[in-house]
């Protein structure tokens, strides 16, 4: 049986890359005016609107717990659609697609030490930890964590 393959929109976050499955991408924008919202957390900068959609802006930098960055014009904004809701995440670039084969992933089985990847793809010339955008998005959306 021939491997799966998926196709991922590999990210930078510092000098971390990292791969969101693009089948769960709405758009790749460029930074833009958002709401600023009072929160307990200090990842979520606050809310924006996508495609007539509002949505919680989450700084992936903050979240992994990285010195914040200056947002610039090209700063890359991915807007997610997941069953929880949809979430913008803020990174420091967008590089391109890559097709990504199930073999070359490597599940990781500590969710509590890594809760934000579920996987580590590696590809010729570096590795690639996949997001697991659908726990941020489930974790960003609970009625607990977003208070307005």
């Amino acid at each position: 049986m021939p491997d799966s393959t998926t196709k991922y929109l590999t990210v930078c976050i510092s000098d971390k890359w990292c791969g969101i499955d693009v089948s769960k991408i709405i758009e790749v924008l460029h930074f833009m005016a958002f709401e600023d919202v009072p929160t307990r957390r200090n990842d979520i900068l606050g809310f924006v609107t996508v495609r007539n959609e509002i949505m919680p802006l989450i700084d992936m930098r903050r979240r992994f717990g990285i010195t914040n960055a200056e947002f610039k014009m090209d700063t890359p904004i991915v807007a997610l659609r997941e069953t929880c809701g949809s979430v913008a995440l803020i990174f420091d670039s967008a590089n391109q697609v890559e097709d990504i084969q199930s073999a070359q992933i490597t599940p990781l089985q500590d969710s509590e030490q890594f809760p934000d990847i579920y996987g580590v793809a590696k590809l010729s010339n570096r590795l690639i930890l996949l997001l697991e955008t659908n726990r941020i998005s489930k974790e960003i959306h609970s009625a607990d964590d977003i208070q307005g």
